[in-house]
């Protein structure tokens, strides 16, 4: 065994000591933390408290883990989302709390890639007690990722599980991207065919 194998056997043995000492002091700080205690913290400790938020069978629970997920990363439109839900599960109707956390996430991100299936879902389900403001923005929201062709198909499959005014919101927004959709093709077809004309 050559000299820069050693050297590079040592080094690397080295640097998983340091990242093992690291994860055991990270470890040993999660567990002593004080959870009463309003925290800000990087993106991975935010999805820590998020997750255990989710995960939190408890409704009073998962809330306060979920509060403290959006004060450690306060941008972010998913925790109030996953809010809105842990709210829903806790006041068991569409509270002011609900409808708040609905809000906010729209506030700070009105097309957010990792929440909208769940957001729209939850507005969806509950069409009819939620105020004009937050319906505006699901539809806003639904008509953008249909016309960009994200969620199409589970779309297609949430609808069959709704009744009243939310079946028909997602059938009407389905029919207009099918339709822009259509016209876009048509579009192409007409570009494609005058090009060819022109040769």
């Amino acid at each position: 065994m050559g000299q820069i194998e050693v050297g590079l056997r040592l080094v690397f043995a080295a640097l998983s000591l340091v990242v093992g000492v690291l994860c055991a002091v990270m470890a040993c700080q999660f567990n002593s933390m004080d959870w009463d205690r309003p925290v800000t913290g990087p993106f991975a400790f935010v999805e820590v408290l998020q997750s255990r938020g989710l995960r939190e069978p408890d409704p009073q629970t998962s809330v306060a883990f979920l509060q403290r997920a959006d004060q450690a990363g306060p941008r972010r439109a998913s925790t109030q989302a996953y809010l809105a839900y842990a709210y829903l599960k806790a006041d068991k109707a569409i509270s002011p709390r609900v409808v708040g956390a609905l809000r906010t996430s729209y506030e700070r991100m009105p097309l957010a890639p990792d929440t909208h299936e769940p957001r729209l879902r939850l507005i969806l389900r509950h069409w009819d007690a939620m105020p004009s403001d937050v319906r505006s923005s699901a539809v806003y929201e639904l008509n953008q990722y249909l016309r960009r062709g994200y969620g199409v198909s589970s779309m297609r499959k949430f609808s069959q599980t709704l009744k009243g005014s939310g079946r028909s919101v997602v059938e009407i927004s389905l029919l207009k991207a099918q339709i822009d959709q259509s016209l876009k093709q048509k579009a192409l077809m007409e570009a494609q065919q005058s090009k060819a004309a022109a040769r």
